[in-house]
């Protein structure tokens, strides 16, 4: 297989891997591209200190929050520990989906939709009733 790349776009590559631990993103590699092979180049010939890199776990009195990693296109991914009785959140986001995956104890989410309250509180009131 022969890819054609100019230097440049070599050294942006580079940069890009050599920055992920700064910023935690990880980059658009298409399968069975140039860059597919440039990265697992880069990453094999990493010394162990580059390899592993600490993360920023923000703590306070509700529990910790850490990012692990981002992505351009399909959002974040981290870890969220809460202390019990804890209520986190509270707060929107006009385009995010996010799934929680819980690891040990229990959760209860809550969704609060803002458009439409009142139809869609009765839609999902209705619901509740119908579950129990």
């Amino acid at each position: 297989v022969t890819h054609k790349a100019t230097l440049g776009e070599i050294v942006d590559l580079l940069n890009s891997f050599a920055e992920m631990p700064k910023t935690l993103t990880i980059p658009e590699i298409p399968a069975d591209s140039f860059a597919k092979r440039l990265y697992s180049t880069f990453l094999s010939y990493l010394p162990k200190e580059k390899a592993v890199f600490d993360l920023k776990m923000n703590c306070d009195e509700r529990g910790s929050f850490t990012e692990l990693v981002r992505t351009i296109k399909c959002g974040q991914v981290s870890v969220n520990i809460s202390k019990p009785g804890i209520t986190k959140g509270q707060h929107w986001h006009h385009t995010k989906w996010e799934q929680f995956i819980v690891v040990s104890g229990c959760s209860t989410s809550r969704l609060h939709l803002l458009l439409f309250h009142n139809r869609r509180h009765r839609a999902l009131e209705h619901l509740r009733q119908k579950r129990q």
